[in-house]
């Protein structure tokens, strides 16, 4: 009896084992699949959301916050300020994928401040590429179109990305197509990945990464002849007939 009994202890105690390495390995495998997505956010006192639960307010300007153990599949990410429009991106992730986003906030009401129109004389930007300035992307339009143009060798996610598990990058991508008359193109203050562009109806900004929707922001809206965008001091300045106006920072 007691040779059954210790017999049928030893097999309980295996199988006990069998089933402790099985979840130990399975949670490790799990836990290989899982990623993580880093959000660069610009202000302080900036909610950011993952799939509509808040994870962070942050604390600082430029603040990182990192949303862990995300599983593959489609992941969204949702920052807010109070005063700013709302920025919203879509990932499909990879099994443990490391993504970096980086969000753009506009405020909703930025108002505007007369300036001289002297600023704009003989420097209003002509219809034409520009260069960021990092030197890395170049930003051009024609024929309502809006292209973006990698410069360098940089495997950036702006231009390249995973088709059927394959990485495929590009040299030109076209970040807008309104079958419509662009003014002119320049990239937004201190940022490599968003334009600025403006039609007759007004100055808008839209981003480079085409991951999921491309976050498209107004930042003036309203009859424009033309922006200017002053690097030093990372303002923009709108001219309207005879009008001229600050409208950021």
């Amino acid at each position: 009896m007691k040779k059954m009994f210790y017999r049928k202890e030893a097999t309980l105690f295996a199988f006990i084992g069998v089933i402790s390495l099985a979840i130990l390995v399975y949670g490790y495998q799990s836990s290989a699949n899982l990623g993580a997505i880093t959000v660069h956010v610009p202000y302080a006192n900036t909610a950011v959301f993952w799939n509509n639960e808040e994870v962070r307010l942050t604390t600082a300007t430029d603040q990182e916050v990192v949303v862990g153990r995300v599983a593959p599949g489609e992941q969204s990410v949702l920052v807010y300020k109070e005063g700013y429009y709302p920025w919203e991106k879509t990932l499909y992730m990879r099994e443990g994928e490391k993504a970096d986003i980086f969000p753009f906030l506009v405020r909703e009401n930025p108002g505007q401040h007369e300036v001289d129109p002297a600023i704009f004389a003989n420097v209003i930007p002509p219809n034409g590429k520009k260069v960021s300035a990092s030197g890395a992307i170049a930003v051009d339009n024609a024929n309502g179109k809006i292209y973006a143009i990698r410069l360098t060798d940089d495997k950036s996610t702006l231009f390249c990305g995973y088709e059927h598990e394959t990485e495929t990058c590009y040299e030109t991508v076209v970040v807008l197509d309104i079958q419509q008359t662009i003014n002119n193109v320049d990239f937004y203050p201190d940022r490599d990945d968003v334009i600025l562009f403006s039609t007759k109806d007004g100055l808008y900004a839209i981003e480079i990464d085409g991951r999921g929707t491309r976050n498209f922001q107004p930042i003036y809206e309203g009859s424009t002849d033309g922006f200017l965008v002053d690097k030093r001091t990372s303002s923009i300045y709108v001219k309207n007939g005879q009008s001229s106006f600050q409208v950021l920072p």
